[in-house]
């Protein structure tokens, strides 16, 4: 039987402070990228790309790539923690302990969907148009 006590919940905390802190930077993000897709979405046309991608030096970009940047950590941090549940012998506070991360995983999932449908409109795809136009420019 697992006891509840402080040192039980610190072991806890301390196993799974990678997503604990990956939950927390991207709910911060997801909060300022709606943000700012309200404020690009008020200023301008869903088809103005260019200066959609241009907007405020470039924080279009920027933004696009903190996306790109969390997407591929929650990624990580979900196949790491299902490559240790699947492979690894584990004893019951460690499945309990696996049980409780299984539900932080579904959270990154969810998260992980959150950041692609909040870049999608319309950040991805003004990156998207100029990537495009940028290709088509060094071409010729």
């Amino acid at each position: 039987m697992i006891r509840i006590d402080k040192e039980n919940i610190n072991y806890i905390l301390m196993k799974l402070c990678g997503e604990i802190v990956y939950l927390t930077i991207t709910v911060i993000y997801l909060i300022l990228l709606n943000n700012f897709n309200h404020v690009l979405l008020s200023k301008f046309d869903n088809d103005d790309y260019i200066n959609i991608l241009f907007y405020n030096n470039y924080e279009t970009i920027i933004y696009f790539f903190i996306a790109f940047v969390l997407f591929v950590i929650g990624a990580c941090l979900i196949v790491r923690r299902y490559r240790k549940i699947k492979y690894e012998d584990l004893e019951f506070e460690e499945i309990m302990l696996n049980l409780i991360a299984m539900f932080v995983l579904l959270i990154l999932i969810i998260l992980i969907i959150l950041i692609i449908v909040f870049i999608n409109n319309p950040i991805l795809r003004a990156v998207l148009i100029g990537g495009f136009i940028l290709y088509a420019y060094s071409s010729n």
